[in-house]
């Protein structure tokens, strides 16, 4: 398989290529006997002809970018050599793998920077024509058919000359460096434009012959590194050193002076038209490498005069932007932000703008960073939305600027249901910091979901009771949280605030209709917790709500047996008011009556006597409380069950009569 140059795509280059007088190296681009005819436009269009351009805009419309363009770029620098005939892949590749360039890529852009069967000059190139004049008739036939196909064309450019069957012209020792210049950076700036820029990458090209060949440094680096501004003038004025001189290293003169952040040095051959954009290969931009040197004065002077290099990434992913925000240089960072810098590149893996000024306790950065254009759903490497971790760190921030950062973030779209990576959304972390301020806010947005629980199973309600907060409480249920709410184990709300005793939340939720038949994890219902706590006011409270006052613990005791048992007498005679049945047993057999005895409580068994309670109401072992009584010789109780028991008699006998 032949090796064919790169030819246009839509012309195969099957007619010979003109020849052209050669241009020796004491020759320039500037004709001797320039026409006049000829304007400076239609003459570069035949130098550039002669230099063997060839346009890769037919392979940019075959090889469109697989993603939109990403708001940053990486640049990289070519360094072009006289004797250059293969242009090696760039190191390290995995930052072009990144942005979807790969080797076939470079190889089909090498291939145009240096054309495998250009030599220039009067060296006659090997056309496609000659090359299909040697094939067979079968061959030239076969090839005829190939050359309608425009993308297999088009591939071919991408050969790697040490894989191509042909022999490789290279670059001929005649061609002029004018027209070698003139070709590259026309190449350079067309792939820039239509390939790599779109993918996130810019090339420059550093020419081997700009470099001094004795030495390291030209004389305007030493005044430089001098620091001698007089000096530097003197060799500018009189034109012995180009402003854009490199030394050995491929440093300009303004590189050096912003490295050695010589401010005034800055100043003057930004004044006289230096390169912002030149550096040495592989090497960060001057303006990367003032807010690296933390030179606030450069960086102004940078952004004053030019602005390429904004959002230009280093091989660690970080634009200048990045760089002050992430080192805390807040003058150098909104410096960047007023000057254009975009707020959406960051490292990969790293964080985001919004989350490191978040742990800065910057609300003000925040504010700024997203005014900017932040996405403010955008999630970090945790899964973290802008609001849900502006919330989680609501409370090192400025209460001033709470509410009206969560509000611009609500008004640029954030999710206010968007879960962090813990599960949780923003209203349950607002309300698991205690963000009055904010909860409001939250909630009168119509599609947020006031009953969404986090990963634990906690509603925002139930969070809020289980920290007694009664402010957040009270709003989240005007809002229509779910007063019957349970948390991750299955307790009701109404069963937390009672435990946490508070008795005015478990009056708010009764009064957003709570059920008050309500368990806790254990399955004790509400109304025993009370009178488990001695609770006569929220237990009055529960039952003037319709609790059942026979309820039951787990073990299954009745409520008014455990008053009883707790000697409760103000708990049992309002359980009694509200129908607790007095005879109501445990498990075990025990009514209320036989309890009360068993304790010696005169005052209970007088009220359950009262109230009903049979004395002969066979419990444990068959024993009923006049049995224990008598069985204990206990003459106080006794006494009591006597008369109860002859009031008894003598209201049988009344009634017969």
């Amino acid at each position: 398989m032949d090796a064919p140059p790169p030819y246009s795509a839509l012309n195969p280059n099957t007619d010979p290529i003109p020849e052209y007088e050669d241009i020796s190296a004491e020759r320039t681009l500037q004709h001797e006997a320039p026409d006049r005819s000829v304007s400076p436009a239609e003459r570069r269009a035949l130098d550039l002809q002669q230099s063997g351009f060839v346009s890769a805009a037919a392979y940019f419309a075959l090889h469109p970018p697989s993603r939109p363009a990403p708001p940053g770029y990486y640049v990289y620098t070519v360094i072009i050599d006289p004797a250059t005939k293969i242009l090696p892949a760039p190191t390290p590749i995995a930052l072009f793998q990144q942005s979807d360039v790969d080797s076939r890529n470079w190889q089909t852009f090498a291939n145009h920077l240096f054309p495998r069967n250009w030599s220039g000059g009067s060296s006659r190139v090997t056309t496609r024509r000659s090359q299909l004049h040697e094939l067979g008739s079968s061959d030239q036939e076969n090839r005829k058919g190939i050359l309608p196909d425009l993308s297999s064309l088009i591939d071919t450019m991408s050969i790697d000359p040490s894989k191509s069957s042909q022999p490789h012209a290279g670059i001929s020792r005649s061609e002029s460096p004018a027209l070698r210049a003139l070709r590259v950076e026309a190449v350079l700036a067309e792939w820039n434009a239509g390939f790599f820029e779109p993918r996130g990458v810019k090339l420059l090209a550093l020419f081997s012959e700009d470099l001094p060949s004795d030495g390291d440094d030209t004389p305007l680096h030493k005044a430089i590194s001098r620091g001698r501004t007089s000096e530097v003038r003197l060799l500018l004025d009189h034109g012995s050193q180009a402003i854009n001189s490199r030394n050995r290293k491929g440093e300009t003169p303004l590189y050096r002076a912003v490295y050695q952040r010589d401010t005034s040095m800055v100043e003057m051959l930004l004044a006289r038209g230096a390169d912002p954009d030149a550096r040495p290969p592989h090497k960060d931009s001057c303006i990367y490498t003032a807010v690296k040197r933390d030179d606030t004065s450069t960086v102004t002077m940078l952004l004053g005069t030019n602005r390429v290099g904004l959002d230009e990434i280093t091989e660690n992913g970080e634009t200048a932007l990045y760089r002050a925000v992430t080192h805390f240089q807040r003058r150098i960072t909104q410096l960047l932000l007023d000057a254009g810098a975009s707020v959406h590149v960051r490292p990969t893996g790293k964080n985001t703008m919004l989350e490191v000024a978040v742990s800065q306790h910057e609300s003000d950065l925040f504010k700024t960073i997203l005014e900017k254009g932040a996405d403010p759903n955008e999630r970090n490497r945790n899964g973290d939305t802008p609001l849900s971790l502006f919330l989680s760190h609501g409370r090192s921030m400025s209460t001033s600027n709470l509410a009206p950062i969560v509000r611009l973030l609500l008004d640029r779209g954030a999710n206010p249901n968007a879960r962090n990576g813990k599960g949780e959304t923003s209203l349950s972390i607002a309300v698991r910091n205690s963000l009055p301020s904010v909860v409001p806010l939250l909630l009168q947005r119509n599609n947020l979901d006031i009953n969404a629980k986090d990963s634990k199973g906690n509603s925002p309600l139930s969070q809020a009771i289980a920290q007694s907060d009664k402010e957040t409480s009270i709003v989240l249920l005007q809002h229509g949280a779910d007063a019957n709410a349970t948390n991750p184990s299955g307790e009701h709300v109404l069963y937390r605030a009672l435990c946490n005793g508070n008795s005015s939340l478990v009056a708010l939720l009764l009064t957003y209709n709570a059920r008050t038949g309500a368990l806790g994890s254990n399955g004790e219902s509400v109304l025993y917790r009370a009178v488990l706590r001695c609770e006569s006011a929220v237990a009055a409270l529960l039952l003037s709500h319709g609790a059942d006052p026979d309820a039951t613990s787990p073990k299954g005791e009745p409520c008014l047996w455990r008053a009883v048992e707790q000697g409760d007498s103000t708990l049992a005679a309002l359980l009694i008011s509200h129908g607790a049945a007095v005879d109501a047993p445990t498990p075990k057999g025990e009514t209320p009556l036989y309890r009360a005895t068993v304790k010696d409580n005169a005052s209970l068994v007088t009220m359950l006597l009262a109230r009903g309670a049979d004395p002969n109401k066979v419990g444990p072992k068959g024993e009923s409380a006049l049995d224990y009584a008598l069985r204990q010789g206990n003459e106080s109780m006794l006494r009591l069950f006597n008369v109860f028991l002859a009031q008894q008699a003598a209201s049988v006998v009344e009634g017969k009569s």
